[in-house]
């Protein structure tokens, strides 16, 4: 299988380095990286993580952003969930059909 990684764009210098960093851990995986033009928190994303998953076909995304998560499970898109202090907010319980928390890198690829 292959994989594309999409994050947020407007600190592409600070965390694209991060990115870039593990998807070179995992060589002949990701055959492509998409920007969403904003870094969750600070300003609106231009797109969301959702539509660039259904446009691609893509069925499961890890992620952090709880805001960014709720939308995938929303468009019925599975979604990893990093276990963070900024992610535990949620008011929304129907949709952990869909989500489920996992607590390293580890964690989410013994249940990818």
């Amino acid at each position: 299988d292959q994989y594309a990684a999409a994050y947020g764009g407007m600190k592409l210098i600070e965390f694209g380095k991060q990115t870039q960093r593990h998807i070179n851990l995992l060589p002949d995986v990701f055959h492509s990286v998409y920007t969403t033009g904003a870094y969750p928190g600070e300003f609106p994303p231009k797109v969301m993580k959702s539509s660039i998953c259904r446009k691609l076909g893509i069925t499961t995304i890890l992620e952090d952003n709880l805001t960014e998560a709720l939308d995938c499970a929303d468009n019925e898109i599975r979604v990893l969930l990093f276990d963070r202090p900024w992610n535990q907010n949620n008011k929304r319980n129907s949709l952990w059909e869909y989500i489920t928390r996992v607590y390293s890198w580890q964690d989410a690829l013994e249940k990818i």
